[in-house]
């Protein structure tokens, strides 16, 4: 990166309402790539702390995205300061552009389908305050200059809604893997790692059903879930203690600690129902177990498939497909872990430093 590119001065504008930009390793990829090729001269953010890297925050503690975008207009028009480009994190503070034009590129990462934040368009005419939002989204959304699109779905999806759309995909820092040696496990167990949240959609209530099976079976496998605080999992551990033998829970933990969880485990599963916004959304965890050697257990969703190969056990959205699929991979686990070895060798189009290349070119573009 040239010493020109360097002095190019970047407003960061992050709406992740009640996170912390840390917790999301894509999002918080893209901020450091800002800080290592450009000046990071300020960040309007929705979380309650500052960003390392930048010269100022500025905090909006608005989780609205609506009332977080009015906000942010106002102090932008206010400084009145002149900045090179501004990026966005956090789709849905594009709204911002609804309300304020600034003289410079804006450019979005635009890591989800909008109707995550916002619901399903069909159902707009009948809520007033949404449609509102909505509509004030897509008319900021019209005004950035360029959209960074992680998928081949999302990329068709804003295309059209943007003058810009580029497809620079999801990255994984390899390093952070290069310990990780996935093995057969000394209990003869097959250990399988989920982390995440929950939530609806991702699939707990199979892990849950399957669970039951592998116990009532004597299948030796098990579901470790990292940082699920999801009630259907609460219920059926307080009401079943014996599922303790295929589940187990992990408070949250910080990303290295995630990692070195991973050198653990024998698998990593994703579960994702097959709506409009997961169906265009590719989840970082399936990234990171192909990085850390270890195979996926997954559903048949354009979102996996796009990405995993013979790496993987593909099956369909229900609980005896997970549980055929379990016993599928414990006993034939060898090859699968073969599989997963040759293709975490396979991974440089998703390295960090592959996508990192692509992300400054793209902007170089966008500033020139």
């Amino acid at each position: 990166m040239t010493s020109e590119a360097q002095q190019k001065e970047c407003l960061a504008l992050v709406f992740l309402p009640g996170r912390e930009l840390s917790r999301f390793p894509d999002q918080m990829a893209r901020f450091d790539f800002l800080r290592r090729h450009y000046r990071v001269s300020t960040v309007l953010s929705s979380a309650g702390t500052g960003v390392a890297g930048s010269r100022r925050t500025d905090i909006i503690a608005q989780r609205n995205p609506l009332l977080f975008s009015l906000q942010a207009a106002w102090k932008l028009l206010w400084a009145r300061r002149d900045y090179d480009f501004i990026y966005v994190i956090g789709l849905p503070a594009v709204t911002t552009f609804a309300f304020y034009r600034p003289a410079c590129p804006i450019v979005a990462y635009a890591p989800t389908h909008f109707e995550q934040s916002y619901g399903p368009e069909r159902r707009r005419p009948f809520k007033l305050s949404a449609w509102l939002k909505l509509s004030t989204f897509l008319r900021g959304l019209a005004r950035v200059d360029s959209v960074m699109a992680i998928s081949r779905q999302l990329a068709a999806l804003y295309t059209g809604r943007t003058p810009r759309v580029s497809l620079i995909p999801m990255g994984v820092d390899l390093g952070l893997y290069r310990a990780s040696a996935p093995a057969v496990s000394a209990d003869g167990r097959l250990h399988i790692v989920y982390p995440g949240s929950g939530g609806e959609g991702r699939g707990l209530d199979l892990v849950v059903a399957c669970a039951r099976r592998l116990v009532a079976e004597g299948v030796p496998a098990t579901f470790h879930l990292v940082g699920c605080e999801d009630p259907v999992l609460e219920r059926a551990l307080a009401a079943e203690p014996a599922l303790a033998q295929a589940i187990r829970v992990y408070a949250p933990m910080p990303y290295a600690e995630v990692v070195r969880l991973y050198g653990q485990m024998q698998a990593g599963v994703s579960l994702l129902a097959g709506n409009p916004f997961y169906s265009a959304s590719p989840p970082q965890k399936i990234f990171e177990y192909m990085a850390a050697g270890l195979p996926v257990l997954c559903n048949d969703l354009v979102t996996h498939t796009d990405y995993v190969g013979d790496n993987a056990v593909v099956v369909d959205w229900s609980a005896d497909a997970l549980f055929d699929g379990v016993r599928r991979l414990h006993a034939q686990y060898p090859a699968y872990l073969a599989a997963a070895a040759a293709q975490r060798a396979r991974l440089d189009d998703y390295a960090h430093t592959t996508v990192e290349r692509r992300f400054v070119d793209e902007l170089e573009i966008d500033l020139h």
